[in-house]
């Protein structure tokens, strides 16, 4: 049964006698475009597209142009990605435009019946351009930390429906490598990602990894779910990508059971093979994934909602969280975000606002300080950065009170190890036993010994496990090796 697609867009293509749409006129127009920076592109592309939507036209014109400007905008996009995504609010504002326009040329052939001998391959394309576009749309968001419209995924959930029903899911058309099945796949599987947890350089090898591997995530009919399994269940009449689901939940409805074991054992097998070339972090990001797509960690704490407009200080950066710390008062040059507490448990906290001058990260360590506390140190462990009016979010977790500025050598067989800014946690008065050393950059291993030096003197300490680790800081649990006297005597020879 053919059913008309009802897609969520903000606009509609202009109607009345078509014109015909010179392709190499638009070429030549994007030619012009070539010197620009990523954004001025970025808005060039957009009023292009404005006005091919203005433009009463056939929708073969329409798909040929539409195809045109979406490779420029894959080309402005690898552009973007070197630069770092510091381009991310006007890439997003091209690809939800493009993403759109690429719907609302898949709805209009939606309703027709091809038969036995009519000509699919121009809804194919169609759907190929609105399923990769939003592959496009929810990798910018990614990056940019933003999170999406409302509708994204009930209209992705209905061109795979689409695609599906016409039987066209292994179609790859428009000379593209990848089937229409795959982009649907890719989609869900990178939305089923916690991608704002990550840091930047873990970002980019989820979505390397999606990009490549995706295909392989496999869907089953919900009558197969077995009993008493937990799994992934994506509803086709639900606005998100997908929920984990234990054994009790009800999956009535119309939808699919998602298992990312072949993605996995794809992963696995291309890091055998190439043991000695992966880094920590991509072993790190492996175990990550091995846990997140099959049996994603649970809530563990209660939240309470505060609604008393209780605010919080909070600032980031190590260099300055050290310097906080050792003067015990906020740099002068560093101004603290006011945030408003949103909700509360025991191992952390939602904050909300305006993050001002502050350069808030995911896995970056930060101090906060909220009313009737002293400054106590954090570690965020997500970001929502939706831009324009909207508040900006982050998750932080606890990590300790009154951390020590040190300074901290790892001990080497170079003479002359360097001495770098650390923080040190101890539940203690003084230091006597074990405590939590902060780091910024990658320098732990197990039993490896440091040397720190505070103002109350020195230690020598040995690293025991590995608490949390990002690629901008790294918690280890230490146990003091040598009291003060000897190991300050030792860093001062």
């Amino acid at each position: 049964m053919i059913i008309m697609l009802k897609l969520t867009v903000s606009h509609d293509f202009a109607g009345g006698a078509g014109q015909a749409l010179a392709p190499q006129a638009l070429i030549d127009e994007l030619r012009l475009l070539s010197g620009l920076n990523v954004a001025e592109e970025a808005e060039k592309l957009l009023s292009l597209l404005i006005r091919l939507e203005d433009r009463p036209m056939s929708l073969a014109d329409r798909q040929a142009g539409l195809r045109i400007l979406n490779d420029a905008c894959c080309v402005l996009q690898r552009r973007g990605d070197a630069a770092g995504g510091c381009h991310g609010a006007a890439l997003r504002r091209l690809w939800r435009r493009l993403h759109e326009d690429c719907k609302l040329l898949a709805r209009a052939g939606s309703g027709q019946s091809f038969g036995l001998f009519g000509n699919s391959k121009p809804q194919q394309e169609a759907l190929a351009l609105a399923m990769s576009s939003g592959w496009h749309l929810l990798r910018v968001h990614t990056l940019s930390y933003a999170p999406l419209f409302a509708g994204f995924w009930l209209d992705c959930h209905q061109l795979f429906a689409e695609v599906r029903g016409r039987g066209w899911e292994h179609r790859a058309p428009g000379g593209d490598q990848v089937a229409l099945g795959a982009w649907y796949r890719r989609l869900l599987l990178l939305g089923m990602s916690s991608s704002n947890r990550l840091d930047p350089l873990r970002q980019r090898l989820l979505l390397d990894w999606t990009g490549e591997h995706g295909q392989a995530l496999r869907l089953e009919a919900l009558a197969r779910r077995p009993d008493e399994v937990p799994c992934w269940l994506v509803m086709a009449d639900a606005d998100s990508p997908g929920r984990f689901a234990d054994a009790q939940a009800d999956a009535g409805g119309l939808g699919w059971l998602a298992d990312a074991s072949p993605v996995l054992d794809r992963l696995r097998e291309r890091a055998r093979g190439r043991q000695r070339q992966m880094t920590a972090a991509e072993w790190q990001m492996l175990a990550r994934l091995e846990v997140e797509w099959r049996s994603p960690p649970q809530r563990k704490h209660h939240r309470l909602n505060q609604r008393n407009g209780q605010r919080v200080m909070l600032l980031a950066g190590f260099e300055c969280c050290w310097r906080l710390a050792r003067a015990g008062s906020p740099p002068d040059d560093a101004e603290p975000a006011q945030l408003l507490l949103a909700n509360l448990s025991a191992s952390g906290m939602r904050l909300c606002g305006d993050f001002g001058r502050q350069a808030v990260q995911a896995g970056a360590i930060v101090m906060f300080k909220r009313h009737g506390f002293g400054w106590q140190l954090g570690l965020v462990r997500w970001i929502s950065l939706p831009g324009g009016a909207e508040p900006a979010e982050c998750g932080v977790e606890f990590v300790g009170k009154r951390p020590l500025a040190v300074e901290a050598a790892a001990q080497t067989s170079h003479p002359d190890g360097v001495m770098e800014k650390g923080l040190l946690l101890y539940g203690e008065r003084q230091f006597r036993q074990r405590g939590v050393l902060v780091l910024a950059g990658r320098q732990y291993q197990a039993l490896r010994q440091f040397t720190l030096r505070g103002d109350d003197g020195g230690w020598l300490v040995r690293a025991q496990r590995l608490l949390q680790q990002t690629s901008l800081c790294q918690l280890m649990d230490v146990r003091l090796v040598e009291a003060a006297e000897s190991a300050g005597s030792a860093a001062s020879s």
